[in-house]
Order: structure tokens, then C-alpha cells, then sequence
């Protein structure tokens, strides 16, 4: 698709989904290359305009760290294989989003990844989930105690309570306040 033909599929596109003019100008701004793989992002998943607003943004935020284009953001190998996955929408979506957020914070994903790693360290019974705020923001953590009996949620509030007391819940807190 040369220059005008881009243009006028990017029009179209924006005008059915309602995109706002601003938006849609910023978008006939970009260099052809890096216009036409916003639009097979959003074509790919039917984007609506918040939503490609923000994955446009996270992939413009990730060129300029990594002094590259949009287009070579969007058109990353993992990306493409996210978009032409056999998937629901919603599923390609997620998990361009979730690819985008890792490259985007890789220190906040470091993090959750640490986090992630430290709760399954705490070995703790099945009956006790413990979870973390979404997206990780936030600094608290839900446990959850599970037990048939009054012998069995004891059981599991004890482990909770013991793992409380550990070096890895204190490292999961402090990595939740940003301090470690």
C-alpha cells in the first residue's frame, strides 16, 4: 500500500471507529512505514481509539529508549506472531499488550516477575492463595484461606500468618512500596 492508498484505508478505519480528528491527524502525520503498522495493529485488533492511543504510545515510548521506529516496535517478531496468532481478539490483544508492557517497564516487570518468583518460593498449602495488586500497582496483598473444616482454615491461617514473618514477605512488601 503506497502513501495515498495508507491514507485513505486510515481514514476510513478512523471514521468507522469514531476516532477523534486530532487523532486521526496525528496518525496521517507518521511516515508512511510507521503509520501503516499502526494500522495493521489496529485493523489486526480492531482497536478502538483509546485503546490504540495507548498501545501507540507504549511502542512510541519504547522507540525512543531503544532509538528505533514505531514501526520496527510494531513490527517486532513477537508482535507480528501475537497478531497472527489463531486466537480469540481479545487473547492477540492481550498479549500485545503484555508484550508491549514488558518491553515498556522492564523494571516493573522485573519486579512482578520477582514477586511472582518469591510467593511461589513461599511453598505454601494450596489453601492459601496469596495475590497481587493488578498491575502491580498498588501496595497491598489479598491473601486468601481456604478450609473444610475449622481445623483446616486454622491450618491455613497459620501458614499465612507464619509466612508473614519471612524474609521473602518482607522483600515482596518492599519491592510492592518501590523500595528494593
Amino acid at each position: 500500500m503506497n502513501s495515498q492508498p495508507l491514507r485513505d484505508a486510515i481514514r476510513h478505519y478512523a471514521t468507522e471507529r469514531h476516532y477523534r480528528l486530532e487523532t486521526l491527524e496525528r496518525w496521517l502525520g507518521l511516515g508512511d512505514d510507521d503509520a501503516r503498522a499502526l494500522y495493521r495493529l489496529a485493523t489486526s485488533l480492531r482497536l478502538g481509539e483509546n485503546q490504540l492511543r495507548d498501545l501507540w504510545q507504549w511502542a512510541a515510548d519504547i522507540a525512543v529508549r531503544e532509538q528505533t521506529t514505531l514501526a520496527a516496535v510494531l513490527e517486532a517478531p513477537e508482535i507480528t506472531a501475537a497478531l497472527e496468532a489463531k486466537w480469540s481478539r481479545n487473547d492477540r490483544l492481550q498479549r500485545v499488550k503484555h508484550i508491549l508492557r514488558r518491553r515498556r517497564f522492564p523494571q516493573l516487570c522485573q519486579a512482578e516477575d520477582r514477586a511472582r518468583s518469591l510467593i511461589e518460593a513461599a511453598a505454601l498449602p494450596a489453601s492459601v492463595d496469596l495475590a497481587l495488586p493488578r498491575f502491580f500497582e498498588g501496595e497491598e496483598v489479598v491473601v486468601t484461606c481456604r478450609g473444610k473444616t475449622p481445623a483446616e482454615l486454622q491450618a491455613a491461617l497459620q501458614a499465612a500468618l507464619r509466612w508473614t514473618s519471612t524474609q521473602a514477605c518482607a522483600e515482596l512488601f518492599a519491592l510492592l512500596g518501590g523500595e528494593a
